[in-house]
């Protein structure tokens, strides 16, 4: 079955010039064109419209930071760095506080909070000292991802 721009438009739930514009983009392709009217297939429009909502229901449960648009990643089929990779990046390059991951890549602290207490249960982060953050101006812990600065000691057992 062949679809106008207007129903593909109410297909995908957006203005018919958000139509035109993937168009434009190559993320839509018409299958022919008759003078100011596109016809699509409409196989083609409910695949985008399914990769699209996999891709919204994939950034939701796995809190995900874009980093680029929707139809530029739909266009590139670019990969999607989560909330939890960011951070882990971010405290490998030398100890940080909480403080500074979140002023460096705009991550809530509270967010960064509950992913260090998930890396400290698989035992992917370490705490390395406690000393007065550079930012916050109060005493704070030193966090670290890379496994050259993990302290060897390893207890065995309390006694």
């Amino acid at each position: 079955m062949f679809i106008k721009t207007e129903g593909v438009a109410i297909l995908l739930k957006c203005s018919t010039q958000e139509v035109k514009g993937l168009i434009k983009e190559g993320v839509l392709t018409p299958v022919f064109s008759l003078e100011r009217y596109n016809i699509f297939d409409e196989r083609q429009i409910i695949r985008y419209r399914d990769l699209k909502r996999q891709i919204e229901s994939f950034r939701y449960k796995n809190q995900i930071v874009p980093k680029h648009s929707m139809d530029e990643l739909l266009r590139r089929k670019k990969v999607l760095i989560t909330q939890k990779e960011k951070v882990y990046q971010s405290f490998s390059q030398h100890p940080k506080t909480m403080r500074m991951v979140a002023n460096e890549t705009g991550i809530l602290r509270s967010s960064i909070c509950k992913i260090v207490a998930d890396l400290r249960s698989d035992n992917l982060i370490e705490l390395k000292r406690k000393e007065i953050c550079k930012v916050s101006k109060y005493r704070a812990g030193y966090y670290t991802t890379n496994q050259d600065l993990f302290s060897n000691v390893k207890q065995l057992s309390l006694f």
